[in-house]
């Protein structure tokens, strides 16, 4: 059993300080930092697998940044579209993260010929000079209060598996698939990179069982993804002043709602106060 260790906690960024990304199963936030630090998985009502933004030393994280500190920020999704942006800008170069969770074409999150996992893409570009970068990805099982195990396999992906007792399905797993070195550090996924002008590196992260079995391009999925999100876009027929804040409206409504159920949920997250210094901390995703 690896060594779950609290993690030093850092000064919390706002609440708002995030941008969130979606396959209408569940959803993820990802903070100016880099860090997605709230994720539910399988499903929107699953128990938390991330929950940094609640507890930044216990729930757990998946952030990929530069080492470089005090890097300007800027978040962003490309036009009529839920894949988000995150753009570090350093003395030492400008890098670009893309977060988004693939969807087909079809919006089914699933394809009969190709089963499409239920996963988390991550993508980190140099655009300009020569950067160091560390990941660290630490899931925390029904909602960090269950154990679990992790191993690197032969191809270098990281499996996590949830203990029987994890309160979700036991054996439950998860994967990590990059092309990068991963190792282990007291239970959770770490690697340490450079990257210069137009180079990239990918992460992948999910349903075990699925990217086990996949051979997965991260291009493809990100056209096909894009393309899902600008075609459902397209059916607005508002052209008005205000077409960019109404359709960011619509797209964040979507994330919220099930594609096998059509149901929506009032918000993804769980434990948040409706007020500063407030007690009511209700979990919306019932609601």
């Amino acid at each position: 059993m690896p060594d779950q260790r609290p993690v030093p906690p850092r000064p919390a960024l706002p609440t708002d300080a995030r941008g969130m990304i979606g396959n209408m199963k569940t959803t993820a936030l990802v903070s100016l930092r880099g860090s997605i630090d709230f994720m539910c998985f399988p499903r929107i009502d699953s128990p938390a697998i991330f929950a940094g933004l609640l507890e930044p030393s216990r729930g757990g994280a998946f952030s990929i940044e530069p080492t470089f500190e005090g890097a300007n920020v800027k978040q962003m999704y490309l036009p009529d579209t839920n894949v988000l942006l995150t753009r570090f800008m350093t003395p030492e170069g400008v890098c670009e993260l893309m977060d988004f969770m693939p969807v087909p074409e079809d919006g089914s999150g699933a394809d009969a010929a190709a089963p499409l996992p239920n996963c988390v893409i991550r993508v980190v570009r140099v655009v300009h000079g020569r950067m160091a970068f560390r990941m660290r990805c630490e899931p925390r099982f029904d909602y960090a209060r269950g154990k679990h195990t992790a191993h690197v396999d032969k191809n270098g992906a990281v499996e996590f598996r949830a203990a029987a007792n994890a309160g979700i399905k036991g054996g439950t797993q998860l994967r990590l698939n990059s092309a990068l070195p991963l190792t282990l550090d007291h239970g959770a996924a770490h690697a340490e990179f450079e990257l210069s002008h137009g180079e990239t590196a990918s992460f992948v992260f999910g349903d075990a069982e699925g990217l086990r079995e996949k051979s997965f391009d991260c291009e493809a999925a990100l056209t096909d993804t894009i393309r899902y999100w600008r075609n459902w876009s397209a059916q607005s027929t508002y052209r008005g002043r205000y077409r960019e804040v109404v359709m960011r409206s619509a797209l964040t409504l979507k994330l919220l709602s099930s594609s096998e159920h059509g149901a929506i949920v009032a918000a993804p997250t769980f434990g948040l106060p409706e007020a500063l210094d407030g007690s009511r901390r209700w979990d919306y995703r019932f609601t």
